[in-house]
């Protein structure tokens, strides 16, 4: 039996197709790579923003943070939109003491393309783990972070 020939003997013709493709990278800038929050009481927490922006015109991206102790992103993960800025918020929130250096990893396209983040943090005192309001008594201003 040839290539062309089937089982049945029905015979089929080559078929050609034409196709073209266009590859693109991933194109991301960060406002920092290292973030040093300094002193923070353990049970207290410390904030900085870190600015990501897909210079890409036309790809969407998805990106993720690892999970690292003591550190936090928020959002954790999402899409950044073409040619557009998002601002995350990374936390410091010690629960022991002692001086942490840490790297969180920005992924790309479900972590085809890692970004190196280095946190860095000192926590030397232990701060008032104070107790919020819960519950039906909790208010709007209850949920607000402390500043």
């Amino acid at each position: 039996m040839s290539f062309g020939e089937s089982g049945s003997g029905i015979s089929h013709q080559d078929l050609k197709v034409q196709m073209m493709a266009r590859a693109m990278y991933p194109d991301i800038k960060i406002n920092k790579q290292l973030l040093n929050f300094g002193e923070c009481p353990c049970n207290e927490r410390r904030d900085m923003v870190l600015t990501v922006k897909n210079k890409n015109k036309d790809l969407i991206l998805d990106f993720n943070f690892t999970k690292v102790a003591h550190f936090k992103a928020v959002p954790v993960k999402g899409k950044l939109f073409a040619d557009s800025e998002h601002n995350i918020n990374i936390s410091f929130e010690p629960k022991s003491l002692g001086m942490f250096k840490q790297e969180m990893q920005l992924e790309i396209l479900n972590g085809l393309y890692k970004i190196p983040i280095k946190l860095e943090g000192n926590c030397r005192v232990v701060g008032d783990k104070s107790k919020g309001v819960r519950g039906p008594a909790a208010q709007a201003h209850d949920f607000e972070p402390d500043l």
